[in-house]
């Protein structure tokens, strides 16, 4: 094998590990929260929500 059908390899292999990582983020259930990107802020927005509720 020469050094040029190697980094074709490792390329190719780079290339579908990227594209595996796109697709499992893309497909893995978001967490809760106001971005959807963690869920710091729902513990708490919770209890803003309910004394929002009690004072209306």
């Amino acid at each position: 094998m020469d050094v040029q059908l190697i980094l074709v390899f490792v390329l190719f292999g780079i290339a579908l590990l990227y594209l595996g990582r796109t697709v499992y983020l893309n497909v893995k259930p978001k967490k809760g929260g106001a971005c959807k990107t963690c869920s710091a802020c729902s513990d708490i927005a919770e209890p803003l929500k309910k004394k929002a509720d009690i004072t209306s």
